[in-house]
């Protein structure tokens, strides 16, 4: 933060944050305190943390869009397919479509959030401003919570369209092969097919607004315990869709 201060032209650094659980975690943000810094440092920090507009929880993971009952870590979800979830790519620029435009109720009332508890971050993130003694409502900060799945396996980066059609295409393979062994699996032979649905796929991610004063954000209830894996209904959170901007 001191460095992008320091060397910002017009001294003002940064305005807008994404961090993740593990950015957060693996840093040991959340225990740093301002009088662990030198002056300068300790300067710059407070005041990038002061002057925040937005702050961006980011969530990337390995499996959201598609989930073979059996065969997939969620259980109780059975065999469904989540056409609407974003797929990150490696494109940094971006356009906000505030909302989402495309028809994706449905895809919303249970999405796969395959990593920490959504409240992990936002509790990490609080730590943080504490031990800084900053108020998370200074200067009406707006919260967001980043949720996107990641190509797999390794090596199926997004850099553009044809990387974006052939990762479609072998998504729409391996989804296809899964449902053939799903099917294998009931007695009556009970056969599952799939077809594109009425949602076109959107590489990107979307943008969940949050709260951190809340104790049960994106519907959580507050006695839930944390856990991983959870399938949320985020029905009532129509999300902004940020679509990348490939280039063509």
């Amino acid at each position: 933060m001191f460095d992008l201060k320091a060397y910002d032209p017009l001294g003002i650094g940064l305005c807008n944050l994404a961090a993740s659980q593990k950015t957060i975690s693996s840093s040991r943000w959340s225990e740093l305190k301002p009088d662990h810094l030198d002056p300068p440092a300790r300067t710059a920090y407070l005041d990038t943390l002061l002057q925040l507009r937005e702050v961006f929880f980011v969530n990337i993971a390995s499996f959201a869009r598609s989930n073979a009952g059996p065969l997939s870590p969620i259980r109780g979800l059975g065999v469904r397919f989540n056409d609407a979830f974003p797929i990150m790519t490696k494109e940094p620029a971006f356009d906000r479509l505030r909302p989402d435009p495309r028809p994706i109720e449905g895809n919303l009332e249970k999405v796969i959030i395959a990593t920490p508890d959504p409240r992990e971050i936002i509790n990490s993130w609080l730590r943080v401003l504490v031990n800084a003694g900053v108020s998370h409502h200074t200067n009406q900060v707006q919260y967001r919570y980043l949720l996107a799945q990641r190509p797999v396996p390794e090596g199926s980066a997004v850099f553009g369209p044809e990387d974006a059609e052939r990762y479609l295409a072998k998504e729409n393979k391996q989804w296809r092969a899964a449902l053939e062994t799903v099917s294998g699996f009931w007695k009556n032979k009970r056969r599952f097919t799939w077809s594109p649905g009425e949602v076109d796929a959107a590489f990107g991610f979307w943008l969940f607004p949050v709260d951190p004063a809340e104790k049960a954000p994106l519907g959580l209830a507050e006695q839930d315990p944390l856990s991983w894996n959870r399938v949320l209904d985020l029905s009532n959170y129509w999300p902004e869709l940020g679509l990348s901007a490939m280039p063509q």
